[in-house]
This record gives C-alpha cells, sequence and structure tokens, in this order.
C-alpha cells in the first residue's frame, strides 16, 4: 500500500505531532508499506536519506499533485488544509487524525475551522482521545496517543528515587509551570519534603526562575533546559511524581504517559484528554486551581501507601498504549479506507 502522510511540520522541528508523524510513518514502513511524508517543514541539518520512507518537503504544486495520484490513501496527522486541494483533481481515500480542537484557543469557532469540520465529513476520522471525539460533529474512531516505550521505561526502584516532583513540557503560561512552583513553595512552608525539576525551555523560563526566586524556593527548584527523549527518562527516572498543573484543556498528554513509563505517578488537570491518559494511575484536579494541585501533591508526600496504590495502577493504565499498539490501529483504519470498506 502507497501512504501519503501529511504533516505540517516534521522533524527537525520538535514537537507531539512533529514527533508521532515520524513515529507513525516509521511503523507504516517497517509494515512493508510505501511511504511519502509531505511537509512544510525544511530539512535544515537533518538527512532526509536515513529515514525509511521518502520525504518530500515544501513540494511544488505538481509534486504535490502527483504524490496524490500515486498514493493509495493520503493520511492527514492532523488536517492541513494548505495540502488538501489536490484531493479534489486526484480523488483517493482520505484519513485524518485529529489532535487538537477544532477551534482558536479562546473557543471561538472561525471559517477556517468550519472549513476543517467540512473537510473532516468527508474523511475516515481518527481522535486521539474520547475528549476529541466528543468536540467533533463528525464520528470517529478514537485510538489514544502512545509513548515510546523504547525511550521512556522504568529503571530505577522507587527507594533509590532522591527527588520528588518534575515538570515536563514547554514553559508557556498554557503549561502551568508556575502553579509547579507554587505548589513547592507551599510545601517547603509546611516543612515538607519536596523539590521540582523543570524539565524543558520556553519563552517563560526566565519569569520561571524569578518566580522561584522569589518565593524563596530557589534552591528547591532546578531548570535543566531542554533536553532529548533518553535524558528526560534518565531525569524522570530520579523523580517519584510528576506535575502536568496545564491551564488549558490538552487534547490527550504523552508526557503523562511517558512520566508513568518512567515510574512516575502523575498529577494532572481534568479538561481535556489528561485524565484519560493518567486513568486510575494519577491524581486529577480541576484546571487552574492552586489549591486543588497542592493538595494532591501534599497527598503524594504525605501518604505513601496512596502514591504505592497509584503506582502499582500505572502498568494497567500504559496497556495497549505502546507506539507499536497505537501503530497497528492506526494502520487497521486506513488499510480499510484505501479498500473501501466501513471503518471499525
Amino acid at each position: 500500500m502507497r501512504v501519503l502522510l501529511v504533516t505540517h511540520r516534521f522533524a527537525p522541528d520538535v514537537g507531539g505531532i512533529e514527533r508521532m508523524s515520524e513515529l507513525l510513518a516509521t511503523q507504516f514502513a517497517e509494515q512493508g508499506h510505501t511511504v511519502t511524508v509531505v511537509t512544510h517543514s525544511t530539512a535544515r541539518d537533518v538527512d532526509d536519506a536515513a529515514f525509511g520512507f521518502t520525504m518530500l518537503r515544501r513540494p511544488t504544486p505538481s509534486a504535490l499533485l502527483r504524490a496524490h495520484r500515486d498514493a493509495d490513501v493520503v493520511f492527514h496527522n492532523n488536517i492541513c488544509l494548505q495540502f488538501i486541494w489536490p484531493l479534489l483533481l486526484a480523488r483517493r481515500p482520505l484519513v485524518i487524525a485529529v489532535r487538537t480542537w477544532i477551534s482558536r484557543m479562546d473557543g471561538r469557532v472561525s471559517a477556517r475551522d468550519v472549513l476543517k469540520q467540512k473537510v473532516l465529513a468527508r474523511a475516515h476520522v481518527i481522535s486521539i482521545s474520547a475528549a476529541i471525539a466528543e468536540h467533533l460533529s463528525t464520528a470517529s474512531t478514537v485510538i489514544p496517543n502512545s509513548y515510546r516505550d523504547d525511550v521512556f521505561f522504568d529503571t530505577t526502584p522507587v527507594a533509590e528515587r532522591r527527588r520528588t516532583f518534575a515538570f515536563v513540557g514547554r514553559l508557556v503560561s498554557d503549561k502551568g509551570a508556575d502553579l509547579a512552583i507554587e505548589t513547592i513553595a507551599r510545601l517547603v512552608a509546611e516543612g515538607r519534603p519536596a523539590d521540582l525539576t523543570v524539565i524543558g525551555d520556553g519563552p517563560e523560563r526566565e519569569a520561571l526562575e524569578t518566580l522561584a526566586i522569589d518565593l524563596g524556593i530557589e534552591t528547591q527548584v532546578r531548570f535543566t533546559g531542554e533536553l532529548t527523549g533518553p535524558e528526560v527518562c534518565g531525569e524522570l527516572n530520579a523523580h517519584r511524581f510528576v506535575l502536568v498543573p496545564s491551564r488549558w484543556a490538552e487534547p490527550f498528554g504523552v508526557v503523562a504517559l511517558e512520566a508513568m513509563a518512567c515510574g512516575c505517578v502523575p498529577v494532572v488537570t481534568r479538561d481535556g484528554g489528561l485524565g484519560e491518559a493518567a486513568g486510575a494511575a494519577g491524581i486529577v484536579v480541576p484546571n487552574g486551581d492552586l489549591d486543588a494541585l497542592a493538595d494532591a501533591a501534599r497527598q503524594l508526600v504525605c501518604d505513601a501507601d496512596e502514591a504505592s496504590a497509584l503506582r502499582a495502577a500505572i502498568p494497567s493504565a500504559l496497556s495497549g498504549r505502546r507506539s507499536s499498539d497505537m501503530g497497528r490501529r492506526y494502520l487497521d483504519v486506513i488499510e480499510r479506507a484505501a479498500a473501501g470498506l466501513p471503518v471499525r
């Protein structure tokens, strides 16, 4: 089967969709399918020949149309309207994975969002969470995101973990790193054993470092900057818990899976798909609620039995969430769409 995988961004750009696009393209190719990836991202210092599939970066209109005509099926890993027009001239089965809300950040629905919904109505649709599926106006197959089990895994017994809380994510206001720092300040003020490692980088880093100083906990808060996947795994294996205090409704939340795979019990926010990701292995709190976040963190450091019970639930929460599991389910949808069969 010849699969044309369309993605707005791809390596060397860094982000969730970029990682998932590479993972899926690799999985499809490893299953013997011929894969071509179309993207706006330039190669820069990446050697495209090292991939097990063909890269088509910023294609000309004629090259884009030719790629569609050569394909048996077209798969958009998150809908990319700039690359949708060839389907008007080269009719091919279309599968779209929806990875975020079809709306603006403030909830408004723009003309582009309306157009996206119209395109979805003519495609086979995959939602990355039940929350996304409920948000859409068309039926979809829910296939939760996965984590890379070859990168993120548990190497360190709990008794050997010397640090308490980690935060992993881009340092922007929506991710709530400031709430994590405020939480640690409260626990430290109460005399609780608490520290925080902030893993990631972004425009809010300087403000967050200043916040830690202003709260008098600069020695308890450590900033690593941006790390590679294996480096993040190493950091997480030094911690017992992870805070995922996103202010906005995360469509899913792979960071919770990655942290759990590394043996960390997560505290996540309620809106969106983070609760689905954590399952019975995490504590769920309202978005933006510092009091609830601090209460959950306090519960974990003070109640060893509760923490142990949540940690024991991690294997069940991660069941079926490996990258190979997700790849098989995506291929099932794509193969059925290519064959003209109804998607189950």
